[in-house]
């Protein structure tokens, strides 16, 4: 009866190790590689800081397996657990008070004309978005869209839309909620 291997020896470092030591390699007869994962460590980390690491991550992060497995991941309840979490730390919320400043610092004219229908709605001369179906696709509306302009005279003439027909209508990308 043949016996099994439980150590190897590193071909960097020459020491006799166990088995599970080194990383797992389908092309050696014990699918083990030959070198240890302690030596392999500044290996991997030169290739990580690497361009060519990053390049290769970029184009996996653009194919629709990737995109499938975030998504997936998003909705499942420990990735919405995570981006709860995630959005209440300090850091987001000053990140997200910091995209709101500088777009309203380069879009003042949206900004006031968003601040026209939200006072709008506060005094009663207009209701909320969610009372009214969206004009494109009969989902419940829930935001405003300002269709002739951002223009002082065009701050009140809106029609009601959901999330997606709005990103449609400005080309933003959709996401998946």
């Amino acid at each position: 009866m043949a016996e099994t291997i439980v150590t190897k020896r590193c071909n960097k470092c020459k020491e006799i190790k166990h088995l599970l030591d080194f990383p797992k390699d389908k092309r050696n007869l014990d699918n083990r590689a030959g070198i240890c994962k302690l030596c392999q460590k500044p290996y991997h980390k030169k290739y990580k800081q690497s361009d060519k690491y990053k390049i290769s991550q970029k184009k996996y992060r653009q194919t629709s397996a990737y995109k499938h497995s975030i998504a997936k991941y998003r909705q499942s309840d420990k990735g919405k657990a995570t981006i709860k979490q995630l959005n209440q730390t300090k850091k987001a919320k000053a990140t997200r008070s910091n995209i709101s400043r500088r777009y309203r610092l380069r879009h003042p004219e949206k900004g006031k004309a968003k601040d026209a229908v939200h006072h709008a709605i506060e005094e009663g001369h207009l209701k909320p978005a969610t009372h009214y179906c969206c004009i494109y696709c009969d989902k419940q509306a829930s935001q405003y869209h300002h269709y002739m302009g951002y223009d002082p005279i065009h701050w009140l003439r809106v029609v009601p839309l959901c999330r997606v027909c709005h990103r449609i209508i400005h080309n933003l990308p959709v996401s998946v909620p």
